[in-house]
């Protein structure tokens, strides 16, 4: 990797991780503006950091075929367009691909425990046998103990937060009923998300909520009953 690239990655690293100590500060003050700015930001960020690893992605998959000369052609026809990489390469999978693949595993623990859920036409959102609206939410361990997740802003009344940890490991919180009717004017809103974030502290996990205490939901990892 080039030494630009390095310095590209550095600073983006460095920018997402300054907003997510700006919005832990705002959710202790309780100032919501600042949280929906610093919300954006980590997205632009994180739209940045996944565009570069495209990039970087498909100038390999060019190198390991000994066409390196091809990408110049490409850059001259798509400059402003993404370079998508071909989705086996190194088992390499973009953000949206871990999400899918993570939720299919979840669907496929709730069957085995006779929990069926059924989709909509959102792949985050879905209803069980009684009705009730279930969101599902994904994230990767941005940084090591925290995860930023989203949903479409609806009035869920169950939400499933998937937290893949550094070794792969996928944390499942399922929040209830009571718990999303307690907290859901605390969330922070952004372009019409719902944001979660997460962290870690000494092996108890917290929901960081607007102008509030920020409630525990260790309690709630592997929570199937909800879902009933």
């Amino acid at each position: 990797m080039s030494n630009s690239n390095l310095e590209l990655d550095v600073r983006l690293s460095k920018l997402k991780m300054f907003a997510l100590k700006k919005i832990e500060e705002a959710a202790r003050k309780g100032d919501s503006s600042v949280i929906i700015t610093n919300t954006r930001i980590i997205e632009e960020a994180e739209r940045l950091m996944k565009k570069l690893d495209e990039f970087k992605l498909s100038l390999d998959y060019l190198e390991k075929r000994g066409d390196s000369n091809i990408l110049v052609d490409v850059i001259a026809v798509k400059k402003t367009e993404s370079l998508k990489p071909s989705p086996d390469i190194d088992g390499y999978l973009t953000s949206r691909q871990k999400g899918k693949q993570s939720r299919a595993l979840f669907l496929k623990k709730l069957r085995e425990r006779n929990i069926h859920l059924n989709s909509s036409s959102a792949e985050t959102i879905y209803t069980n046998k009684n009705g009730k609206m279930v969101g599902i939410a994904f994230a990767t361990e941005c940084q090591p103990f925290k995860w930023f997740l989203g949903l479409p802003e609806r009035n869920y009344n169950v939400i499933v937060l998937l937290c893949e940890e550094q070794g792969n490991n996928t944390l499942s919180f399922i929040l209830p009923a009571d718990f999303c009717e307690k907290y859901k004017n605390n969330l922070s809103r952004s372009k019409g998300q719902l944001k979660f974030n997460v962290v870690n502290r000494h092996d108890s996990f917290f929901l960081l909520l607007s102008g509030l205490e920020n409630p525990e939901i260790t309690r709630y990892i592997d929570n199937y009953d909800s879902l009933e």
